[in-house]
């Protein structure tokens, strides 16, 4: 049997890194988006940059 992985848009993967950043769990999106915890971590690495970035612009305009 061919098992074939999923394929996931940049801006679902955002997505999920958003609601991440705003307090959700990564088990908690799994459940709802059924995305694993693995493939979420893998996310956070590949995005890292453009997470920080938009963080840092969102903290500068308090």
């Amino acid at each position: 049997m061919n098992k074939r992985s999923k394929r996931y848009t940049d801006e679902f993967k955002m997505l999920i890194l958003e609601l991440l950043e705003e307090g959700r769990t990564k088990k908690s999106l799994e459940n709802e988006y059924g995305v694993a915890t693995a493939t979420i971590r893998k996310w956070e690495k590949e995005f890292k940059g453009i997470i920080d970035k938009k963080y840092n612009m969102k903290t500068l305009k308090i």
